[in-house]
Formats: structure tokens, sequence, C-alpha cells
């Protein structure tokens, strides 16, 4: 029974390798040796939670340290004008979000927008270096472009106008990529 066992968890472990390495190995390079993107891993999700006030936000924080958390994401909730409540929408792990519950702290769960955004992108990312998809998106709400259509479009600018556009590159990022740009001028 256990040799039984060894085995189907050997096989287990094959499978997901391989499809691990296939995924990667599905991922095209650009025009700097480069995966032209990356698969993103997520980790945490996005919550709303609520609390009366600044002092029970300090206490929440320093019970629950939140990883991704930012004054940005507080916003006062007001009646009658006074501030009522106070919300803040971050993103928490699986842990934090267990630890926050322990506390007694109700985090509710929000619809991941950065996912499904960056989930399509990576959708047509695939289907473009596929030859499946035409053009370049540039839709700049829910679409980031490659590296590499960085750099096409910015050069199609610069061609189409070339009395006032030129396209140069900056140098290398630190990821090595090819850092394009665009000079506008009259």
């Amino acid at each position: 029974m256990l040799r039984s066992s060894m085995r189907v968890l050997a096989i287990l472990a094959a499978v997901l390798f391989a499809t691990t390495a296939l995924a990667a190995e599905s991922i095209p390079l650009d025009s700097d040796g480069l995966p032209a993107w990356s698969v993103k891993e997520w980790t945490d999700v996005p919550v709303r939670l609520e609390v009366a006030d600044h002092a029970a936000l300090a206490e929440m924080l320093a019970r629950v340290p939140i990883a991704d958390f930012s004054r940005e994401q507080i916003r006062p909730e007001f009646a009658s004008g006074k501030i009522v409540r106070l919300v803040v929408e971050t993103r928490v792990t699986d842990a934090e979000h267990a630890a926050l519950a322990e506390f007694g702290y109700r985090p509710m769960a929000l619809r991941d927008v950065v996912r499904e955004n960056r989930e399509a992108s990576e959708r047509l990312w695939a289907a473009m270096y596929a030859g499946k998809a035409d053009g370049v998106r540039t839709d700049p709400l829910n679409y980031v472009p490659t590296n590499d259509q960085t750099r096409d479009m910015l050069q199609g600018i610069a061609g189409s106008y070339p009395k006032i556009a030129r396209y140069f590159t900056w140098g290398q990022s630190v990821q090595g990529r090819t850092v394009h740009g665009l000079v506008i001028s009259d």
C-alpha cells in the first residue's frame, strides 16, 4: 500500500513538474532574449475592512501587520457631515485573512479586477505571439503591452510623424530589457 502511494505521488510530481516546465517553455522570448512576460502568481486577494477610527485602525495593524497596506487605501465614510467609520480596501494573504478573522475583524472579499485584467492580458499576449490576435492593442485601462509591443508602438508613432517625433532607447532596465522612449518636439 505504501509503495503504491509513493508511486502515485511520484507520478503526480512528474506531471506537475512537466506542466510547469511546459508553461514556462510556451512563453516566447522578446528581442532582448528574455521571456516576453511572466505568469503572475497570486498570493493575496482584495478585501474591504471597516474600523471605527484611526485608533481602531492602528490597533488592527498592530495585531495583524498587513504587508500590502498603505495609507492611500484608507477612505473615511461620512453620515450627517461626520466621519462614521474608516474603510480600508487592501490585499491580504490567506494567513493575514485568517489572523484578521481570529481577532474578530470581518474582511469582506472584493472582486479582483487587477487579477482579472492581468490574466486577460496574459491570454492576449499568448494569442498575439501565437499569431491568433491581430494588431497591437493599446487600451491603457486594462492592458499593458509587452516590451516589444511598446517598442513597435513608439517606432510606429515616430514613423508616422517624423517631423515631430523621434524614437530612442534609454538603455537597459534592471531586468536587462531595453528601455524605449519617444521625443515629441517641433
